[in-house]
């Protein structure tokens, strides 16, 4: 498996490195499968859907990003825009994903672009493997929780 890093400074990459080295692929596995699931789907109307990635797309999200993919296409949307703002680390498994999503999406007509690739690197690694050819890369809001309760709660009143 081929591990890209998508350098920051930061803690944990400073600590993952130390990490990599003295844990077996077992433990690695065992501490990825903990890592809590960070992917959410959002209705973005009704002919858009989002999905919010983790920070950390990596083989360990290999089999929620499929199940919650199945789940927006199953909405026949017209454009799935997977949300990249938290990117900071990323295996070929999570760019074999996002190639995956784009076939699944062709199959159904449906357009896949990536929003909001604010990290550097991140635009660099895309560049570099010339996925910015293959995903449209457009800036798109994605309501937090709290903002998805309030509205929910400004309808249910109405």
């Amino acid at each position: 498996m081929i591990v890209i890093f998508i350098q920051q400074a930061t803690p944990f990459n400073l600590n993952y490195n130390y990490w990599l080295q003295t844990n077996t692929p077992k433990d690695r596995t065992l501490m990825a499968k903990r890592e809590p699931a960070r992917m959410q789907l959002h209705i973005l109307n009704p002919t858009s859907v989002g999905i919010q990635l983790p920070s950390n797309f990596s083989a360990a999200h290999a089999l929620e990003f499929r199940e919650v993919t199945r789940t927006a296409l199953a909405r026949a949307p017209r454009e799935v825009f997977l949300d990249c703002a938290q990117f900071t680390y990323m295996d070929s498994t999570g760019l074999g994903l996002l190639a995956l999503a784009q076939t699944e999406a062709a199959k159904f007509g449906c357009a896949v672009k990536l929003a909001n690739v604010l990290n550097p690197h991140v635009r660099q690694l895309l560049g570099l493997m010339q996925y910015d050819q293959l995903f449209p890369i457009v800036a798109l809001h994605f309501p937090s929780p709290s903002q998805k309760a309030q509205s929910l709660k400004q309808g249910n009143a109405q």
